[in-house]
Order: C-alpha cells, then sequence, then structure tokens
C-alpha cells in the first residue's frame, strides 16, 4: 500500500516515527528491471546486517524481524 503523510509507526507504545518521513519511495516496477537489489543502512541503526550476501527478497523479513 502507499505509504502517505500522515502514516506513524508506533514501536513499543512509546516512540511515535512518521513513517513517511522515515521511508524512499521505490516503485514496484523499478525492481523487476534487474535481479540485483541492494538495501542500504545507517551505521547507529541496530539493524542486524547479513554478513554476507542476501536475496533481495529476504529483506522484508529482516526488518519484520528487528521488530
Amino acid at each position: 500500500y502507499e505509504i502517505k503523510k500522515d502514516d506513524y509507526l508506533i514501536i513499543d507504545k512509546n516512540i511515535e516515527l512518521n513513517f513517511y518521513n522515515e521511508v524512499a519511495f521505490v516503485a514496484i516496477k523499478n525492481g523487476m528491471h534487474d535481479t540485483k537489489g541492494y538495501v542500504f543502512c545507517s551505521s547507529n541503526s541496530n539493524f542486524k546486517i547479513p554478513e554476507k550476501s542476501t536475496h533481495i527478497s529476504k529483506i522484508y523479513d529482516l526488518i519484520l524481524s528487528y521488530f
């Protein structure tokens, strides 16, 4: 679904993020042009970055496991 300016992400009932400001738009059609995909994470995000290459389709599970 489209992420809109008034969409918020609430974590542990005490952290509220404006989700629209936290993501970058990438059209699904753009992801179909190449089999390679990349994800960039801030070094201070505490996101567990895989040690070796991971298929782009696993990014959803990695993000979900973060929460």
